[in-house]
């Protein structure tokens, strides 16, 4: 007997759809390196059958995308094609036994789950209502003993601790400037002939933290800063598509990564006025601005009592006061945020 469908059961799958999201989307990623955004736009249209409007899915793609990068899950090259990271695992071992956060491929999930590993997956929202949209990410964590931490390790699987990660955090006033050496003509390979002629130059100008930083400059003119960018064209979906990003030093042209660029953008702003963190004490609440580098997301992530919250322009993570001497240590010394403390 064929049962015809209820609009009570269209809309429990889209909700179930809205909800797999994230995760279908790392799983393009995954299996289609070096796609571009366009790509999954059209890939996410074909795979949800209710048809939603395209502007909607390019918001929701373009959203979850914003999240990956900033967990740490994917990585954005030249041109902007995306591909996840390797996969490995931290967590802080003296914090959260047996406990850790999974990143990057999700390929390695089947694999964790073959030695019996248990691994416990929960979307994320952009809203604390998850009845307004899509889930924006995917937080993944696994739980193992030792001997199963043991022997994923000899297999080949990276575990980082929470001190190990803290280590290796960049620091900003360490950058140095780049290597002339590695500036050649091929790193405008795709782009340098049409560039110069059809693109659009940007430089950025830490006097205005964020998009608004970025001001039109002319290929070969005096720079804002060391810190520019070639885009295809200013329409909004081609500006997130097609980023590359420079240092721009005695007339040469150095190539950074997306990452590499985030990082010299809080440099520059501390030369003017750094960006600001609130340490709110009656409820435990960090603020924190938007576009951390990833690596600070998954340190963080790490000492937070529950994931971050997106609110506005901040993002908002609840913390407990024995750890806020260490996250203020760290803020000011490897990004030189401005701290401040309320109630």
């Amino acid at each position: 007997m064929i049962r015809v469908a209820t609009q009570q059961d269209i809309a429990r799958l889209e909700h179930d759809l809205l909800a797999r999201f994230p995760d279908q989307l790392l799983q393009l990623i995954a299996s289609h390196p070096g796609c571009r955004e366009r790509q999954l736009d059209a890939w996410i249209c074909s795979w949800l059958p209710l048809a939603p409007e395209i502007m909607d899915v390019r918001r929701w793609v373009s959203q979850s995308i914003d999240w990956f990068l900033s967990n740490g899950d994917i990585q954005k090259e030249p041109g902007g094609r995306y591909t996840c990271v390797p996969a490995y695992a931290a967590g802080a071992a003296e914090d959260h036994i047996g406990y850790a956060r999974v990143y990057g491929d999700p390929s390695v999930e089947a694999w964790l789950r073959r030695h019996d590993v248990l691994i416990q997956r929960r979307p994320r929202y952009a809203e604390s209502d998850v009845n307004t949209g899509p889930a924006t990410g995917l937080e993944r964590t696994l739980q193992v003993n030792e001997q199963q931490r043991d022997t994923l390790k000899k297999l080949g699987f990276r575990f980082i601790s929470g001190n190990e990660l803290e280590e290796i955090l960049p620091r900003i006033d360490l950058l140095e400037e780049p290597d002339l050496s590695l500036a050649q003509d091929s790193a405008l390979s795709s782009a340098q002939d049409s560039a110069l002629s059809s693109g659009v130059w940007q430089s950025y100008n830490p006097r205005h933290p964020g998009v608004e930083g970025w001001q039109d400059w002319r290929y070969g003119g005096k720079s804002l800063s060391p810190l520019v960018r070639w885009l295809p064209g200013l329409d909004w979906q081609l500006v997130r598509e097609a980023r590359y990003f420079f240092c721009y030093y005695g007339s040469q042209l150095i190539p950074l990564s997306y990452q590499q660029a985030v990082l010299w953008q809080f440099k520059l702003e501390a030369e003017y006025q750094a960006r600001s963190v609130v340490w709110q004490e009656d409820e435990r609440y960090l603020w924190l601005p938007l576009g951390l580098p990833s690596i600070f997301w998954q340190w963080l992530n790490l000492l937070a009592i529950q994931p971050a919250e997106r609110i506005g322009n901040r993002y908002r993570l609840q913390l407990e006061r024995s750890t806020i001497a260490r996250v203020k240590h760290v803020l000011q010394e490897h990004l030189r945020l401005r701290w401040s403390t309320g109630t």
